[in-house]
Order: C-alpha cells, then sequence, then structure tokens
C-alpha cells in the first residue's frame, strides 16, 4: 500500500477548504484519516504524548491508516543517545500503543552533529532498538543529504 499525508493534522488554516467550514479541532484527526493515509506526527517531536492520547488517536483512525511519528528533539538533539536511553524506550513503548497503525519512526538529526556523529547516533539507535525496530538511513547519499533515518517498527506476531 502506498501511504500519503502531511506533517501533522490540525492545521486551523484547512477548515472551510480541506475541512468542512466550522470544524472543531476536535474532529481534525478523525476528518484528515478520511482522506489521507498517513501523518508524520510532527507533535511528537516536541512533546511526548500521554498513554491516553495516543489511544484515543488510534480509536479515531481507520485501520488502515498510519503514524509516522518524529522522535522527539529531546532524544534526537541529545548530544549521546546513551543520556537519553530511558526516554528512547518511553517513546517507542508509548507510540506502540497505536497497535497497527504505528508505522515508521523518524528520527531526524540536528546538522550540528556532522555525518560522523550523525552515523555513531543512528547506530547506538539501531543497537538499543534491535528487538523493535529495524533502521535504515535510506543509503549513505540519503543519510549524507539529510541526517535523517527511520526505525520501522516490528509488530508483535500472535501464534494462533
Amino acid at each position: 500500500m502506498f501511504y500519503i499525508g502531511c506533517p501533522m493534522w490540525g492545521y486551523k488554516e484547512w477548515v472551510g477548504n480541506f475541512f468542512p467550514p466550522h470544524t472543531p479541532p476536535g474532529e481534525f484527526l478523525h476528518l484528515y484519516s478520511s482522506r489521507l493515509t498517513a501523518v508524520e506526527g510532527n507533535t511528537v517531536f516536541y512533546a511526548l504524548p500521554s498513554a491516553e492520547t495516543v489511544a484515543r488517536w488510534k480509536q479515531e483512525t481507520p485501520e488502515t491508516f498510519r503514524f509516522c511519528p518524529k522522535v522527539s528533539r529531546s532524544i534526537s538533539h541529545a548530544s549521546s543517545l546513551e543520556s537519553s536511553s530511558e526516554a528512547t524506550e518511553e517513546l517507542v513503548e508509548r507510540m506502540q500503543g497505536l497497535g497497527s497503525r504505528l508505522g515508521t519512526l523518524f528520527l531526524q538529526l540536528p546538522p550540528s552533529f556532522g555525518f560522523a556523529h550523525s552515523l555513531i547516533t543512528v547506530r547506538g539507535l539501531s543497537e538499543q532498538l534491535a528487538d523493535r525496530c529495524t533502521i535504515s538511513s535510506g543509503g549513505t547519499s540519503s543519510f549524507l543529504l539529510h541526517r535523517a533515518a527511520c526505525c520501522e517498527t516490528k509488530q508483535p506476531t500472535s501464534s494462533v
């Protein structure tokens, strides 16, 4: 399946265009997810949502919808992953509350990290989350240009 979406679903400027006139903010996600199949989840970059919020996001979206949260800046912009390992674990655990709606986690590193520091950071993250994520930098050139990596979450398998 091909997923397409925007960095967030809550643009007030969309009311009257993308959303019907007078749409209250509480209906934005439901309406957004009825028209697009994914969202970056840029809000997670700024603050970790509560478990209740994550559960509500799951409830308001169809099974085929995907959330692709951006790793919190408190993690991605820390000087080392070792200093943010608890926050990383908490983020992954919280986002797994989305169940099958959890898509790729995005890791955006600051330009100040440089290539070598960025590579070390991604390798450390890969080791830390090896049992729950597959890390991809999109190839060396992509990683070098964008300083971004993806963490594809592994869904628990059920034995039937």
